[in-house]
């Protein structure tokens, strides 16, 4: 499992066994005030061996390489503009999808390019999932879309 924590002292991603034994942290942050980050959405990319969230405070997509485990964080190109107060993530495919304060985008998951706003007019959306049409929503079959 990973997770994300908003500490006052020392933002983090971390990851542990399902029975919360192997604790590690991924990712530190800046414990400066002034640079406080914010991770959230975090969404597992296994094909690249990639693990990406948003940054709420610093409004930024990120990424750290799984495979490196160095924790090092790399930021996507992808506008500000699309990026205000953005909290959650996921990812299918090729293509990452977050929301904002009242919208929904996508993305390219490797370069950040081919930025799409793909709904709008939302309160505060707080996250975003995609499904495969294979795998369906759970709880729902076929037959109800």
């Amino acid at each position: 499992m990973y997770w994300s924590s908003w500490s006052n002292t020392q933002p983090t991603i971390e990851r542990a066994s399902m029975d919360g034994s192997m604790r590690k942290t991924l990712v530190q942050f800046s414990s400066a005030w002034w640079q406080s980050s914010k991770p959230n959405g975090l969404a597992l990319d296994p094909e690249n061996r990639r693990l990406y969230w948003v940054d709420t405070s610093n409004s930024v997509i990120q990424y750290t390489d799984l495979q490196q485990g160095n924790g090092a964080k790399v930021t996507l190109s992808v506008g500000s503009a699309y990026l205000f107060q953005p909290y959650g993530l996921t990812l299918k495919e090729n293509t990452l999808y977050w929301s904002t304060f009242g919208s929904v985008y996508s993305a390219d998951k490797m370069t950040g390019s081919n930025v799409k706003r793909l709904a709008g007019s939302f309160s505060r959306p707080r996250d975003v999932h995609v499904y495969h049409n294979y795998t369906g929503i759970p709880g729902m079959s076929i037959d109800q879309f």
